[in-house]
């Protein structure tokens, strides 16, 4: 059954689109009025777009969220589908949906993964472990506390260059 509401704002800018068209392709002159159409086509595009998107999100948020195969998924992340295979027996993958012994992915949650595993560096901070960062205030923070010589011995790094 069609969408009567979002066929009518599709329409409204196709309207306004076929207004401007021969302004831009060269079979008419651009007059002074002109200037109001095209002001009023830009302020109505992104409303009807919203609208339209509003009026739809039933339709397209299933089709965006279809099962994805392995091979799909993998472009999704970036990563080989022979890696998301490894990730997903190691258990450190993103969510599966398994039938029988076909697996799919939902883009929802390879994209919940992908932003669980994001990182913000900190500046000026130093890896010292995969798990472990350490920046110059934690260690300069040691220092002031007197704990600053063990932590130095620990990273070889000379006390004079954390004295601020």
């Amino acid at each position: 059954m069609p969408n009567k509401p979002a066929l009518l704002a599709l329409h409204q800018i196709d309207g306004l689109a076929r207004a401007l068209v021969p302004m831009f392709d060269g079979t008419r002159p651009f007059f002074p009025s002109d200037k109001a159409n095209i002001e009023t086509l830009v302020r109505a595009i992104p409303d009807l777009v919203r609208e339209i998107l509003d009026l739809t999100a039933d339709i397209v948020a299933p089709v965006t969220d279809a099962p994805l195969t392995t091979e799909e998924a993998a472009l999704v992340v970036g990563l080989s589908a022979q890696t998301l295979n490894k990730l997903r027996h190691e258990q450190d993958g993103p969510p599966y949906i398994k039938h029988a012994r076909r697996v799919v992915y939902r883009r929802s949650d390879l994209e919940a993964w992908m932003q669980s595993r994001r990182r913000v560096p900190v500046k000026g901070s130093v890896k010292i472990r995969r798990e472990i960062v350490i920046t110059p205030e934690f260690v300069q923070d040691c220092v002031d506390a007197g704990v600053g010589e063990a932590v130095l011995k620990e990273l070889d790094t000379p006390s004079d260059s954390l004295s601020r």
